[in-house]
């Protein structure tokens, strides 16, 4: 029996010093005339499984998308965010009426308090 795909959630707050900066654009070394923007400190993260692999995606505190990666499985995705938001974060399932994935981070933002969930 197959098992519906992961979708789940965490609320983290963004180290003094990242680990990891993301950002839109190509690298100057590759278009030296370009400039990079880099993306807000995360503070939702969600995994999203698919078909092809499985995405952890990073929300701003306004709820500003702030980059993704691709990862094989869910376990590979939840070592990215940990390696990028010690402690481990909590991850918590979405609930499956959530809405959009765009609702649903606002939706969280707006009753977060101010702390993250551990």
């Amino acid at each position: 029996m197959k098992t519906a795909p992961a979708r789940l959630f965490a609320l983290v707050v963004p180290p003094p010093t990242p680990k990891v900066r993301h950002q839109v654009g190509m690298p100057k070394s590759l278009r030296p005339d370009d400039d990079p923007v880099m993306f807000p400190p995360a503070r939702v993260l969600l995994i999203d499984e698919e078909v092809d692999g499985v995405f952890l995606l990073r929300y701003s505190a306004h709820a500003e998308f702030s980059g993704d990666t691709w990862h094989q499985d869910v376990a590979e995705a939840k070592e990215q965010a940990a390696f990028e938001f010690p402690p481990a974060p909590h991850w918590e399932p979405v609930p499956s009426d959530a809405g959009t994935t765009e609702e649903f981070v606002q939706l969280i933002l707006t009753a977060d308090e101010g702390g993250p969930r551990h």
